[in-house]
Protein backbone atom coordinates (compact mmCIF):
# COMPACT_ATOMS: atom_id res chain seq x y z
CA UNK A 1 0.00 0.00 0.00
CA UNK A 2 1.07 3.65 -0.60
CA UNK A 3 1.46 6.20 1.74
CA UNK A 4 -0.92 8.50 0.26
CA UNK A 5 -3.32 5.07 0.50
CA UNK A 6 -3.14 4.67 3.92
CA UNK A 7 -3.42 8.41 4.89
CA UNK A 8 -6.93 7.81 2.28
CA UNK A 9 -7.76 4.55 4.56
CA UNK A 10 -7.07 6.48 8.10
CA UNK A 11 -8.94 9.47 7.02
CA UNK A 12 -12.02 7.55 6.11
CA UNK A 13 -11.72 5.26 9.23
CA UNK A 14 -11.31 8.49 11.59
CA UNK A 15 -14.20 10.47 9.88
CA UNK A 16 -16.77 7.39 10.54
CA UNK A 17 -16.06 7.59 14.39
CA UNK A 18 -16.29 11.30 15.03
CA UNK A 19 -16.43 11.51 18.42
CA UNK A 20 -13.23 9.58 18.58
CA UNK A 21 -10.27 11.99 20.20
CA UNK A 22 -8.15 11.38 17.30
CA UNK A 23 -4.63 13.28 16.89
CA UNK A 24 -2.50 13.40 14.09
CA UNK A 25 0.07 11.63 15.90
CA UNK A 26 -2.57 8.73 16.33
CA UNK A 27 -3.19 9.04 12.46
CA UNK A 28 0.99 8.51 11.87
CA UNK A 29 1.01 5.33 13.97
CA UNK A 30 -1.80 4.02 11.89
CA UNK A 31 -0.37 5.07 9.07
CA UNK A 32 2.74 3.71 9.50
CA UNK A 33 1.45 -0.09 10.98
CA UNK A 34 -1.24 -0.55 8.01
CA UNK A 35 1.13 0.36 5.02
CA UNK A 36 2.50 -2.73 5.03
CA UNK A 37 -0.92 -4.73 4.14
CA UNK A 38 -2.96 -4.86 0.87
CA UNK A 39 -4.73 -1.71 0.22
CA UNK A 40 -8.15 -3.75 -0.28
CA UNK A 41 -7.82 -6.33 2.26
CA UNK A 42 -7.40 -3.28 4.92
CA UNK A 43 -10.47 -1.21 2.44
CA UNK A 44 -12.14 -4.20 3.69
CA UNK A 45 -11.55 -4.60 7.11
CA UNK A 46 -11.84 -1.12 7.45
CA UNK A 47 -15.43 -1.15 6.03
CA UNK A 48 -16.38 -4.38 8.13
CA UNK A 49 -14.96 -2.49 11.25
CA UNK A 50 -17.00 0.74 10.50
CA UNK A 51 -20.39 -1.33 10.52
CA UNK A 52 -19.65 -3.35 13.62
CA UNK A 53 -17.54 -1.55 15.77
CA UNK A 54 -18.85 1.35 18.39
CA UNK A 55 -15.74 3.16 19.09
CA UNK A 56 -12.91 3.92 16.45
CA UNK A 57 -11.22 0.08 15.70
CA UNK A 58 -7.35 0.00 17.36
CA UNK A 59 -4.60 -0.94 15.18
CA UNK A 60 -4.67 -4.73 16.02
CA UNK A 61 -8.38 -5.11 15.82
CA UNK A 62 -7.74 -3.65 12.00
CA UNK A 63 -4.82 -6.40 11.79
CA UNK A 64 -7.20 -9.24 12.74
CA UNK A 65 -10.64 -8.09 10.81
CA UNK A 66 -7.66 -8.65 7.61
CA UNK A 67 -6.70 -11.79 8.92
CA UNK A 68 -10.24 -13.11 9.57
CA UNK A 69 -11.16 -12.40 6.07
CA UNK A 70 -8.33 -14.03 5.01
CA UNK A 71 -8.62 -17.19 6.62
CA UNK A 72 -12.90 -17.15 5.10
CA UNK A 73 -11.64 -16.35 1.73
CA UNK A 74 -8.69 -19.33 1.77
CA UNK A 75 -11.74 -21.66 3.02
CA UNK A 76 -14.29 -20.43 0.22
CA UNK A 77 -11.38 -21.13 -1.81
CA UNK A 78 -10.81 -24.55 -0.40
CA UNK A 79 -14.35 -25.30 -0.80
CA UNK A 80 -14.99 -24.71 -4.40
CA UNK A 81 -11.42 -26.59 -5.10
CA UNK A 82 -12.15 -29.68 -3.46
CA UNK A 83 -16.35 -29.25 -5.16
CA UNK A 84 -14.58 -29.60 -8.45
CA UNK A 85 -14.46 -32.78 -10.77
CA UNK A 86 -11.14 -34.05 -10.50
CA UNK A 87 -9.98 -35.84 -13.47
CA UNK A 88 -12.47 -38.67 -13.63
CA UNK A 89 -15.00 -36.89 -14.47
CA UNK A 90 -16.59 -37.36 -10.60
CA UNK A 91 -17.92 -34.04 -7.97
CA UNK A 92 -15.28 -34.33 -5.32
CA UNK A 93 -16.45 -33.26 -2.23
CA UNK A 94 -14.39 -31.56 0.64
CA UNK A 95 -11.40 -33.86 2.00
CA UNK A 96 -11.92 -33.74 5.86
CA UNK A 97 -7.72 -33.00 6.25
CA UNK A 98 -8.71 -29.94 4.07
CA UNK A 99 -11.09 -28.76 6.31
CA UNK A 100 -9.63 -29.47 9.77
CA UNK A 101 -5.89 -27.74 8.58
CA UNK A 102 -8.03 -24.44 7.66
CA UNK A 103 -10.43 -24.99 11.02
CA UNK A 104 -7.16 -25.49 12.75
CA UNK A 105 -5.39 -22.76 11.38
CA UNK A 106 -8.49 -20.18 12.20
CA UNK A 107 -8.57 -21.39 15.61
CA UNK A 108 -5.05 -20.64 16.19
CA UNK A 109 -5.49 -17.20 14.47
CA UNK A 110 -8.30 -16.56 16.69
CA UNK A 111 -6.26 -17.31 20.26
Amino acid sequence: MTELEASTLVAMLVASFPDSKFEEKNATAYERALISLDASEVQDAIGELIHSSKFLPRIAEIFAEVKRAKAARVMREDSARALRDDSTGRTMGPRPEQWKATLGNMLDDAA
